[in-house]
């Protein structure tokens, strides 16, 4: 059930035909083939009609205005989902799974109507908990290797790997086994396994793929000649991902992802083995106790299914910047089912009853099997089995990857991660006074900070703060580029800007993103935290670090926060803002009632509140609300892609007035405008107290 409230600020009365509210869910793909003149297109809908929340419904042409009074109106509204075929939210560079809802005010003058937009999240479900998920997946392979310029036979290089099951959730982890045999008389180099995404975009009966590296782990030292390798356990943390697609729901786009572990192959080719798995949206229910395998377990379980949690992702999507149709250009980043406190038990495997060969197995009977009834020995009993055939068991790690062996060096892997957001902030605080100027001067050089890679995030013109934490009368704008220096030059070296009267008396200085920002929310915070003497009670301090990871972090989840930056580093450009050992924590959220509740959930902490105040300074937070920045991202030359036009063929979605006596309509016909002035991030919310981040930063 999706519900909710239209609220429109009417500043003077005037004459509409109706304020109407549109509900869609369409799947497009679109891309321009290198080297020809057509566009592959295609599009799938899922969702497609209209309510009329005010004036004139289906039929009612004997009342062709009506009047929209001054002041405040609330319009409630609610319908429900479809139970079965939806595809997932997703978002990739040649098209999209998107669901939005559209106001629409239809004036008499089809050019002067007044729209909004605001997407919404659905997931598709994918229960990693049935059995056809829960299985391992393993894969073998072996390579002959060749002596110097080729010439001879220097021996097989082999490679085993497992993951420990089919099916995984953003913030659960992979557990990988891995045996590598170098029975060579090389060195081979480092044994290393990632998470990749694979898109498939389709369309006139062509298709176009993009493969995306979600994060990487790599062994310690390389493989010399002779030598065995293995990861045992080895956990691979799957980050905040859209789920797996499936052909069920969508048929133009397929979304997959697989786990590709490999040797480093010197002068060669890398030998590698994938194993593929599938991002699910209801999390693996977890035991607290680990049993063995047929026993009777009674160990109490988390059912995490019954408590989800949802967080952006951060990983896997990218901005869809084609539109079609109804289909509006909007920058969306979608949500994911997030797991904040997975813990990985090892399960002991079963007695296998067949041989890995390469990538198939081999079933085998039992020797001397007769027409008597044999049995399985499990932990628990003897299960008679009335069959002469030994039940084909999955082998176990030990048999396939022979991981006994005496040769085989265990090692640890080191996260080789890529970082969450490789952009720096550029904070800007100058006088209010001066925010006409600001504004103009941003306006007319927005191509030339497009150039420079850089991009407002925020403006604001008075913060809201406790007396004497921000100077009254003081705006505020933040910038990010993608590196520290690019924000420097530009801040230095733009056109005109050394003459401008903000400038000479602002206070800049940059720091490092630590997560990707969403453009949709328009309310920040921005604290100033220090650490309390680190040395003091080291133990309570962890306790403390650990209690806000298990705890405060998931709060933080639910309400999906963005801990957007917290670092003591800043690089001052001009004035002198914060000073050590005080640095600064900046957090973005979509309403400032999704700060509250966060609040309120972790006041009800006492373990926490005792240790913040125990182990940290906290001023703050300011929190500030953003103008519209949209008119400044848009430079001088945008490109046919990017352009946001308005198509004069909208027609407030009315086809046919006299088809409709429900006040609801199919939109198949219908032609919305392609440009959209805003869309709305679900519940990305504030922040502005330490959260599991700030503390890693702060702790010693």
């Amino acid at each position: 059930m999706v519900q909710g409230t239209v609220s429109l600020e009417v500043a003077e009365s005037f004459q509409i035909r109706s304020v109407r509210i549109f509900r869609y869910g369409e799947a497009l793909t679109k891309w321009d083939p290198l080297f020809e003149k057509k566009v592959n297109v295609a599009k799938e809908r899922y969702l497609g009609h209209y309510v009329t929340l005010f004036g004139n419904k289906a039929g009612e042409n004997s009342k062709p205005y009506v009047t929209l009074a001054a002041g405040k109106h609330n319009y409630k509204f609610s319908f429900r989902l479809p139970s079965n075929g939806l595809a997932s939210s997703f978002e990739g560079d040649n098209g999209a799974v998107r669901y939005w809802l559209t106001v629409l005010v239809a004036t008499p003058t089809f050019s002067f109507n007044q729209k909004w937009y605001r997407c919404i999240t659905v997931l598709e479900e994918i229960d990693v908990n049935k059995p056809v998920y829960k299985v391992p997946v393993r894969r073998g392979q072996e390579k002959t290797i060749s002596k110097a310029l080729g010439l001879g036979n220097a021996g097989t290089l082999v490679l085993n790997a497992e993951c420990d099951r089919k099916a995984y959730c953003p913030g659960e982890k992979i557990a990988l086994n891995v045996l590598v045999k170098n029975n060579t008389t090389k060195d081979m180099g480092k044994l290393k396994a990632r998470i990749s995404q694979i898109s498939v975009f389709k369309a006139n009966g062509e298709s176009v793929s993009s493969d995306t590296h979600i994060r990487i782990i790599e062994g310690e030292s390389s493989i010399a000649a002779g030598q065995e390798r293995k990861w045992e356990n080895q956990l691979l943390h799957v980050d905040a991902l859209p789920p797996s697609s499936t052909n069920i729901s969508c048929h133009i786009i397929e979304v997959r992802y697989y786990v590709k572990v490999w040797v480093e192959v010197p002068w060669g080719t890398d030998l590698f083995v994938s194993l593929p798995i599938t991002i699910g949206t209801v999390p693996l229910k977890q035991n607290t106790t680990s049993q063995p395998v047929g026993a009777a377990s009674n160990a109490f379980e988390i059912d995490t299914s019954t408590a989800l949690c949802y967080s952006k992702c951060n990983h896997g999507v990218s901005h869809c910047g084609r539109s079609d149709g109804v289909f509006p250009n909007l920058n969306y980043v979608p949500m994911c089912t997030y797991v904040p406190n997975y813990q990985f038990t090892p399960l002991a495997g079963a007695q296998p009853t067949q041989k890995a060969v390469g990538n198939s197995y081999i079933k085998g009977k039992i020797p001397n099997a007769d027409k008597s009834v044999p049995t399985v020995s499990t932990a628990a009993s003897n299960v008679p089995v009335n069959s002469s055939v030994m039940p084909v068991l999955p082998p176990s790690y030990e048999e396939v990857l022979q991981m006994n062996s005496q040769k085989a060096k265990p090692e640890a892997a080191v996260v080789c991660e890529p970082p969450k957001s490789n952009q720096f902030g550029l904070f800007i605080r100058f006088q209010d006074s001066y925010i006409a100027e600001f504004r103009s001067y941003i306006m007319k050089n927005r191509q030339n900070l497009k150039e420079r890679e850089g991009e407002l995030l925020a403006l604001s013109v008075q913060p809201i703060s406790e007396p004497g934490i921000w100077p009254e009368q003081t705006s505020i704008a933040i910038f990010v580029f993608p590196s520290a220096e690019k924000a420097s030059d530009w801040f230095k070296t733009a056109p005109g800007i050394n003459e401008t009267s903000w400038m000479k008396s602002c206070d800049a200085a940059t720091l490092k993103m630590n997560e990707l920002q969403n453009g949709d929310s328009r309310y920040f915070g921005l604290s100033y935290v220090s650490l309390k003497n680190p040395k003091q009670n080291p133990k309570e301090l962890r306790d403390f670090i650990k209690l806000t990871k298990d705890v405060i972090r998931r709060y933080r989840i639910q309400n999906g926060i963005i801990s957007l930056a917290i670092s003591q580093d800043l690089g001052v450009l001009h004035g002198d803002w914060v000073s050590k050992p005080w640095f600064l924590s900046l957090s973005q959220c979509s309403s400032l009632n999704g700060y509250g509740e966060f609040r309120r959930m972790y006041s009800q902490v006492k373990e926490y509140i005792d240790g913040k105040a125990k182990f940290y300074n906290t001023v703050g937070p300011v929190l500030f609300q953003t103008e519209d920045v949209s008119p400044y991202l848009k430079s001088d030359y945008l490109d046919s892609d990017n352009q946001l036009t308005d198509d004069n063929s909208m027609n407030d979605g009315s086809t046919d007035d006299n088809s409709m006596n429900d006040g609801s309509m199919d939109v198949t016909a219908e032609n919305e405008v392609d440009n959209a002035n805003s869309s709305d991030q679900n519940k990305a919310m504030l922040s502005g107290e330490i959260n599991s981040e700030d503390i890693d930063s702060a702790a010693p």
